[in-house]
């Protein structure tokens, strides 16, 4: 008998430390540290081409080449925002500002910053700060700038592209985007309507819808540090035919 009270006197101090042990657990599991810490996820910056080019491709930049950028805080369930850009406030997650277009040939660097205010696991409202630099930079100097050899992925032969972000040719005043296939031996420039580029910190969309020269090529280009891809797609049989994809990937030479 004194062995069986001694053994449930045992059993019920073990329970009881089961239990602690999940109290514990779930209060960890509530704790107000892990239900708020997501508020702290900052800011990002994105060129905005959209309007003019609808195949735009957004992708988060520090740097950036366009007047039009995209500011989004990564924080989606804040209670309120308040940007403060130069003398502005603003007060959305999202803002798109359209910039003087000197910034970027005189290479400015912007500070932005944003408070964003949220509430705690107790109720309490809180507010943090982010602050981060937008730089402008000249497209003339681009790294796009320079030829690129590579392939292209239905070429039989070894294929090589040369593209200029700031250039202007004989007939040609202004700068403008120029494109040339060594293997078709063809330039083209785009810089009048109906052709269109525009051209970002890690991105060139540009559409030849004017004449037939160099089979029309209208493609995205995309810069991977020294390398680059494009997809693009032109008449290579003519503009009475069905118009070909292609993927060139190079690195510059």
């Amino acid at each position: 008998m004194a062995i069986c009270l001694r053994l449930t006197g045992i059993r019920a101090y073990l329970i009881f430390v089961s239990m602690l042990m999940v109290f514990a657990c779930k209060k960890e599991a509530h704790s107000p540290a892990e239900r708020y810490y997501g508020f702290d996820k900052g800011i990002v910056f994105q060129e905005d081409f959209e309007p003019l080019m609808i195949d735009w491709q957004y992708y988060n930049t520090d740097t950036v080449s366009t007047s039009v950028v995209k500011l989004i805080a990564l924080d989606s369930t804040a209670l309120s925002y308040q940007w403060t850009i130069e003398a502005a406030t603003y007060n959305t997650r999202e803002v798109r500002l359209r910039f003087p277009p000197d910034y970027s040939l005189t290479n400015r660097k912007l500070t932005i910053k944003l408070l964003i205010r949220y509430r705690t696991i107790s109720n309490t409202d809180t507010v943090k700060s982010f602050e981060k630099v937008l730089t402008f930079f000249n497209p003339c100097v681009s790294k796009f700038n320079g030829i690129f050899k590579g392939t292209t992925d239905n070429g039989r032969h070894t294929d090589s592209f040369k593209i200029g972000t700031c250039t202007s040719g004989i007939l040609h005043t202004g700068s403008n985007f120029y494109l040339e296939n060594f293997q078709l031996q063809c330039g083209r420039y785009f810089d009048e309507q109906p052709d269109s580029y525009n051209i970002g910190y890690k991105q060139i969309l540009f559409s030849a819808t004017g004449e037939f020269l160099c089979n029309s090529p209208s493609g995205i280009i995309t810069l991977y540090g020294d390398s680059i891809c494009m997809r693009y797609r032109s008449f290579e049989n003519g503009m009475l035919e069905s118009p070909l994809d292609h993927v060139f990937r190079g690195f510059k030479n």
